[in-house]
Protein backbone atom coordinates (compact mmCIF):
# COMPACT_ATOMS: atom_id res chain seq x y z
CA UNK A 1 0.00 0.00 0.00
CA UNK A 2 2.86 2.36 -0.67
CA UNK A 3 1.61 5.77 -1.71
CA UNK A 4 3.26 9.05 -2.70
CA UNK A 5 3.62 11.88 -2.93
CA UNK A 6 6.38 11.46 -5.50
CA UNK A 7 8.64 14.35 -6.39
CA UNK A 8 8.89 15.70 -9.93
CA UNK A 9 12.43 14.40 -10.53
CA UNK A 10 11.62 10.74 -9.86
CA UNK A 11 8.43 10.97 -11.92
CA UNK A 12 10.41 12.42 -14.84
CA UNK A 13 13.03 9.65 -14.57
CA UNK A 14 10.36 6.94 -14.50
CA UNK A 15 8.33 8.45 -17.31
CA UNK A 16 11.46 9.01 -19.43
CA UNK A 17 12.14 5.29 -19.18
CA UNK A 18 8.55 4.47 -20.15
CA UNK A 19 9.07 6.46 -23.35
CA UNK A 20 11.95 4.10 -24.07
CA UNK A 21 12.35 0.45 -23.18
CA UNK A 22 10.89 0.73 -19.68
CA UNK A 23 7.52 -0.77 -18.89
CA UNK A 24 5.04 -1.10 -16.06
CA UNK A 25 3.15 -3.98 -14.59
CA UNK A 26 0.21 -4.21 -12.24
CA UNK A 27 0.97 -6.02 -9.01
CA UNK A 28 -1.92 -6.42 -6.61
CA UNK A 29 -3.47 -3.02 -5.97
CA UNK A 30 -0.47 -1.10 -7.27
CA UNK A 31 1.85 -0.68 -10.21
CA UNK A 32 5.61 -0.94 -10.58
CA UNK A 33 8.21 -0.04 -13.17
CA UNK A 34 10.33 -2.62 -14.95
CA UNK A 35 13.70 -1.62 -16.38
CA UNK A 36 15.16 -4.00 -18.99
CA UNK A 37 18.15 -3.66 -21.30
CA UNK A 38 20.57 -5.84 -23.24
CA UNK A 39 23.54 -6.97 -21.15
CA UNK A 40 25.86 -4.68 -23.10
CA UNK A 41 24.06 -1.70 -21.51
CA UNK A 42 24.97 -2.72 -17.95
CA UNK A 43 26.69 0.60 -17.18
CA UNK A 44 23.53 2.52 -18.03
CA UNK A 45 21.43 0.09 -15.97
CA UNK A 46 23.74 0.48 -12.97
CA UNK A 47 23.46 4.27 -13.28
CA UNK A 48 19.67 4.13 -13.65
CA UNK A 49 19.39 1.75 -10.68
CA UNK A 50 21.44 4.19 -8.59
CA UNK A 51 19.10 7.06 -9.54
CA UNK A 52 15.99 5.06 -8.62
CA UNK A 53 17.65 3.75 -5.43
CA UNK A 54 18.75 7.17 -4.18
CA UNK A 55 15.11 8.24 -4.24
CA UNK A 56 14.16 5.08 -2.30
CA UNK A 57 12.15 3.41 -5.05
CA UNK A 58 13.91 0.03 -5.46
CA UNK A 59 15.89 -2.60 -3.61
CA UNK A 60 19.62 -2.15 -3.03
CA UNK A 61 20.40 -5.37 -4.96
CA UNK A 62 22.66 -4.33 -7.83
CA UNK A 63 21.35 -5.48 -11.22
CA UNK A 64 23.34 -8.37 -12.67
CA UNK A 65 23.76 -9.55 -16.24
CA UNK A 66 21.66 -12.66 -16.78
CA UNK A 67 21.22 -14.94 -19.76
CA UNK A 68 18.49 -16.93 -21.41
CA UNK A 69 17.90 -18.67 -24.71
CA UNK A 70 15.52 -17.00 -27.16
CA UNK A 71 14.92 -18.68 -30.54
CA UNK A 72 17.94 -20.95 -29.99
CA UNK A 73 20.17 -17.94 -29.35
CA UNK A 74 21.89 -17.06 -26.07
CA UNK A 75 20.86 -13.56 -25.05
CA UNK A 76 22.31 -11.47 -22.21
CA UNK A 77 20.15 -8.95 -20.41
CA UNK A 78 19.88 -6.90 -17.25
CA UNK A 79 16.69 -6.05 -15.41
CA UNK A 80 15.34 -4.61 -12.17
CA UNK A 81 12.01 -3.39 -10.83
CA UNK A 82 10.82 -0.52 -8.70
CA UNK A 83 8.76 -1.03 -5.61
CA UNK A 84 5.01 -1.26 -6.16
CA UNK A 85 2.94 1.80 -5.33
CA UNK A 86 -0.80 2.27 -5.55
CA UNK A 87 0.01 5.90 -6.33
CA UNK A 88 1.69 4.77 -9.60
CA UNK A 89 -1.61 3.46 -10.95
CA UNK A 90 -2.41 6.77 -12.68
CA UNK A 91 0.83 6.46 -14.67
CA UNK A 92 -0.01 2.90 -15.68
CA UNK A 93 -3.52 3.96 -16.68
CA UNK A 94 -2.11 6.86 -18.72
CA UNK A 95 0.51 4.80 -20.56
CA UNK A 96 -1.43 1.60 -21.25
CA UNK A 97 -4.61 1.06 -23.22
CA UNK A 98 -5.63 -2.54 -23.97
CA UNK A 99 -2.12 -3.66 -22.91
CA UNK A 100 -0.56 -1.38 -25.56
CA UNK A 101 1.74 1.53 -24.74
CA UNK A 102 0.24 4.93 -25.55
CA UNK A 103 1.26 8.53 -24.91
CA UNK A 104 -0.84 10.11 -22.15
CA UNK A 105 -2.30 13.59 -22.62
CA UNK A 106 -0.37 14.84 -19.58
CA UNK A 107 3.09 13.85 -20.93
CA UNK A 108 4.30 17.41 -21.56
CA UNK A 109 4.49 18.18 -17.83
CA UNK A 110 6.97 15.32 -17.32
CA UNK A 111 9.03 15.57 -20.52
CA UNK A 112 11.83 17.41 -18.71
CA UNK A 113 15.52 17.42 -19.70
CA UNK A 114 16.18 14.42 -17.40
CA UNK A 115 13.20 12.53 -18.89
CA UNK A 116 14.50 13.27 -22.38
CA UNK A 117 18.01 12.12 -21.41
CA UNK A 118 16.64 8.87 -19.94
CA UNK A 119 14.54 8.29 -23.07
CA UNK A 120 17.61 8.80 -25.27
CA UNK A 121 19.75 6.46 -23.14
CA UNK A 122 16.95 3.90 -22.97
CA UNK A 123 15.95 3.74 -26.60
CA UNK A 124 17.88 6.31 -28.60
CA UNK A 125 20.81 6.25 -30.96
CA UNK A 126 23.29 8.70 -32.44
CA UNK A 127 23.12 8.84 -36.23
CA UNK A 128 26.32 10.36 -37.65
CA UNK A 129 25.72 13.67 -39.45
CA UNK A 130 22.00 13.53 -38.60
CA UNK A 131 21.66 13.69 -34.82
CA UNK A 132 19.69 11.68 -32.31
CA UNK A 133 17.16 9.04 -33.29
CA UNK A 134 14.45 8.07 -30.82
CA UNK A 135 12.74 4.74 -31.35
CA UNK A 136 8.98 5.22 -31.28
CA UNK A 137 7.94 2.01 -33.05
CA UNK A 138 5.54 0.94 -30.31
CA UNK A 139 3.54 4.18 -30.50
CA UNK A 140 0.81 5.12 -32.97
CA UNK A 141 1.42 7.81 -35.58
CA UNK A 142 -0.83 10.24 -33.69
CA UNK A 143 1.15 9.60 -30.48
CA UNK A 144 4.43 10.20 -32.31
CA UNK A 145 3.06 13.46 -33.74
CA UNK A 146 2.03 14.48 -30.21
CA UNK A 147 5.60 13.84 -28.99
CA UNK A 148 7.12 15.71 -31.94
CA UNK A 149 4.90 18.70 -31.25
CA UNK A 150 5.86 18.76 -27.57
CA UNK A 151 9.58 18.36 -28.32
CA UNK A 152 9.47 21.16 -30.90
CA UNK A 153 7.56 23.43 -28.54
CA UNK A 154 9.73 22.75 -25.48
CA UNK A 155 13.19 22.21 -26.95
CA UNK A 156 13.48 23.60 -30.47
CA UNK A 157 13.24 27.11 -29.02
CA UNK A 158 16.23 26.33 -26.78
CA UNK A 159 18.20 24.80 -29.66
CA UNK A 160 17.61 27.90 -31.81
CA UNK A 161 18.54 30.16 -28.92
CA UNK A 162 21.87 28.31 -28.47
CA UNK A 163 22.92 28.83 -32.12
Amino acid sequence: NRIGPHNQEILCILIGSLLGDGSMEKDGNGSRFVFYQKGEHIEYMLWLHQQILKHGYCKENIPQIQSRIINDKLVYYCRFRSFTYSSFNWIHEGFYSNNKKVIPNWIEEYLSPIALAIWIMDDGAWIKNRGIKLSTNCFSLSDVKKLVNILETKYLFLARKMH
